[in-house]
């Protein structure tokens, strides 16, 4: 099947580019396949484009824009999950007609043992396992969706029967319902674990040859996946189009817009036609023959003699076009220069990290602990540095004895406590930058300006002073003001935070959340001082009193100790340790049984590393 991919890859009609001479595909000891060095590849800080693994144009992923029931899936308003869904089933029933037959082989929903079903579907045994996690208390939700998924896609495949040849996986009747809730359970889990947010007109979408490379949890990925995200979420265009001021094509105002354009052009055609036609007449008249024209040998030779002139000047330009190229031995040489393999419509993988020969390449898909990783993709990582444990429960408990503080939390205080932390940050990474700047000016000197010039900037820090690239405000001299012109201000959007109860969680490396710890300092405040705090006006509170719920308390440490020891006993594991755990997954066969005892393991040594810091603290 990946043979078959890679012929794919090699055909110029797909807009795609695999750089087959660096990597291979083969069997992968984390599960599967994998993307492996055929020789050392060095990352290129200078040239972006020698990085350069994987092309692919986004006229040649898979998405419900690209399919051929894109008009029916905007006719039913499928949105891109369910559309990528539809895509997908409807694509496969092709066959070998569709142009992602060969790409579609490797997407398979079972293996020698059966379907690869998603957690939420594993046998009741299995579930219970799982009792205490934080994945146990939303797998209802996740069953609830996959049905309502499989309902949504049976009726879109019944509407549009008599149009469209109904996919055997959505061909339903009362006895086979549950076999193939089970079978669309499946291909939906395979579907989401490879797809990507690829922009905002495309949204999800299905890349031959992106979804082979494997997840790394550590931080050490040696590629990354990168698209253009911000286009026409109407046309897919990098520039501008007119539809986010006016709307969507379809719209309204746009068809007005349109209309009165091809009005002004049918109105210039008309001049030009008129115009044309009298030109015609003046020259019958000047020749002044209105006869039928007679095609002689003489003229025939004379309009050869014009094409062969012709020719010999196309060839001379296209030469002295090749001449005016790089003839670099890069690699990307042998890509297509078609308009349809410029980086901003497509999709790449780039080398991020050099990589010895033999070595898997790994991407990463986002900072995800195992409840995503296992629900998403159908795997967990051992030792997940991403992993946290929720107290949301336990601290909501609490709370309840502190009415009138968990309404200040919850309609002010944690609002005012994150503008807070966001504004520190920010001073924080200012007076980083700025000390950067003097330390490199201290050991390199000032090599344009005069020593002890405040002013000093060098050449290529701003625009506005004949630089390659805009500075950043407040990194270059006031004379220039940052590459802004004066009086103007960018203005900064506003951060959105969580719902503060999901933000209520220690990390894996057994330390709470800035927002936990502040809470938990809210509900240690003596009265006098919790009045102080609700009573005081926004500014001041903003600039004196918020940072209060930082200062460290014994009685802080307590709380949030308190909430850890509760959420301990959630599991009904007999009171297993992490080391219990760990010893189950060196001798696990069972590959179910092996997520969820890395998962729960994962959870046990977070609540574990929290509780051991948090009574050195009060200690």
């Amino acid at each position: 099947m990946t043979e078959q991919l890679i012929e794919w890859f090699r055909d110029p009609s797909n807009k795609a580019y695999w750089n087959e001479d660096l990597v291979a595909i083969r069997e992968s000891p984390l599960g599967g396949v994998g993307v492996f060095a055929k020789e050392k590849i060095g990352h290129d800080e200078e040239d972006d484009e020698e990085n350069l693994l994987l092309r692919v144009s986004k006229q040649s992923i898979l998405s419900g824009k690209n399919s051929f029931i894109s008009n029916l899936l905007h006719e039913c308003g499928a949105d891109s999950h369910l559309g990528l869904i539809l895509a997908f089933l409807y694509e496969k029933s092709l066959g070998s007609d569709s142009p992602w037959y060969a790409y579609l082989q490797t997407i398979q929903p079972k293996n020698t043992k059966g379907l690869i079903l998603p957690v939420h579907l594993w046998p009741d045994e299995k579930k219970n396992l799982l009792i205490g996690t934080e994945l146990y208390s939303v797998l209802d939700n996740f069953e609830e969706e996959t049905e309502g998924l499989f309902e949504s896609c049976v009726s879109f495949a019944r509407e549009y029967e008599s149009v469209l040849k109904v996919p055997t996986e959505l061909a339903v009747d009362e006895n086979n319902a549950k076999e193939k809730l089970l079978e669309f359970a499946a291909i939906t889990l395979a579907i989401a674990s490879r797809s990507f947010n690829v922009d905002n007109y495309h949204e999800l979408a299905l890349v031959p040859g992106a979804d082979l490379f494997n997840h790394d949890s550590y931080g050490r990925e040696h590629v990354h996946f990168e698209a253009l995200g911000d286009v026409c979420p109407f046309c897919a265009s990098c520039d501008e189009c007119g539809h986010i001021e006016h709307g969507a094509p379809d719209s309204e105002i746009e068809s007005d817009l349109e209309q009165e354009g091809d009005n002004e052009e049918d109105e210039e055609d008309k001049v030009h036609d008129d115009a044309d036609t009298e030109d015609g007449m003046e020259d019958n008249k000047k020749e002044g023959n209105n006869e039928p024209f007679e095609v002689t040998e003489d003229y025939i030779t004379k309009l050869e003699k014009e094409l062969e002139r012709e020719d010999m000047s196309d060839e001379e330009s296209d030469a002295s076009e090749a001449e005016g190229h790089d003839n670099s031995d890069s690699d990307m040489s042998d890509i297509d220069e078609d308009s349809l393999l410029i980086p901003d419509v497509c999709c790449d993988i780039k080398i991020v990290k050099s990589i010895p020969k033999n070595k898997e390449l790994l991407n990463t898909y986002g900072d995800l602990n195992n409840t995503s990783l296992l629900t998403k993709y159908g795997f967990t990582s051992l030792n997940n540095p991403n992993d946290y444990v929720s107290l949301g429960d336990q601290a909501l408990s609490q709370l309840k004895n502190f009415p009138d503080r968990k309404d200040w939390w919850d309609s002010k205080g944690y609002e005012v406590f994150n503008d807070y932390l966001h504004y520190t940050a920010q001073l924080n990474q200012e007076e980083y930058d700025n000390e950067g700047v003097e330390d490199k000016e201290e050991k390199e000197g000032h090599k344009n300006g005069e020593e002890g010039d405040d002013q000093y900037h060098s050449d290529a820090e701003c625009q506005s002073c004949n630089g390659d690239s805009q500075a950043s405000p407040g990194s270059c001299c006031n004379s220039c003001d940052g590459g802004n012109d004066e009086g103007e201000e960018e203005e900064e959007e506003q951060p959105e935070y969580l719902p503060w109860q999901v933000e209520l969680r220690v990390n894996a490396e057994g330390r709470p959340s800035q927002s936990t710890y502040a809470l938990a300092r809210l509900l240690s405040l003596s009265e006098a001082e919790f009045q102080e705090l609700r009573e005081a006006d926004d500014k001041t509170l903003f600039l004196e009193k918020i940072g209060t719920l930082e200062s460290p308390e014994k009685a802080a440490y307590q709380n949030i100790l308190n909430w850890c020891k509760q959420r301990s006993t959630a599991y009904q594991d007999g009171g297993l340790t992490s080391n219990d755990y760990e010893k189950a997954i060196r001798v696990t066969k069972d590959s179910q049984k092996l997520a969820i005892s890395i998962l729960v393991f994962g959870e046990k040594k977070v609540l574990e590393q929290s509780i051991a810091s948090l009574t050195q603290q009060i200690n």
